[in-house]
């Protein structure tokens, strides 16, 4: 009988050591959980900061001057390509803005490739080469009359 007490006690002691084992796993788990998602949000900002460093060296490589900028600022606003012409008043058939097709063939849409072939890319050649929008996509005023042409 006292044999079977013991072992009872040793099972008892079994039982509350097995729960204790799971506890701990379940805890090693969560950590290992933690760990894990952990490591995915350190290597994506690693990541995202190597990115970073490389266009900053990118952008240190082709940096150019803030007085060329405003050389360039200056040449071009001139021309009253970025505004309305200083005599411009409502009614003036000139358009206040540059058009799409203006803003192409100036020289930032030559530095930065733009396709050239107009709304949507629809524009016939023809009428490109001449210069002018088609009838059909020329802007209409308000200020305008429909008998000038």
């Amino acid at each position: 009988m006292r044999v079977a007490q013991e072992q009872g006690k040793v099972h008892q002691e079994m039982q509350v050591l097995e729960k204790e084992v799971e506890k701990r796993d379940s805890d090693i788990q969560q950590l290992q959980k933690q760990l894990k998602e952990a490591e995915h949000i350190l290597a994506t900002a690693v990541y995202q900061a190597k990115e970073k460093l490389k266009s900053i060296n990118k952008a240190k490589k082709g940096s150019i001057s803030s007085e060329e900028i405003i050389k360039y600022a200056h040449r071009i606003s001139a021309s009253n390509a970025v505004c309305a012409p200083l005599n411009w008043v409502p009614g003036d058939p000139r358009r206040p803005y540059p058009t799409d097709l203006e803003m192409r063939s100036g020289m930032l849409g030559h530095m930065s490739n733009l396709p050239t072939n107009g709304v949507n890319g629809h524009l016939p050649g023809d009428a490109l080469a001449a210069g002018r929008l088609p009838d059909v996509l020329t802007p209409q005023y308000p200020w305008q009359s429909s008998d000038v042409s």
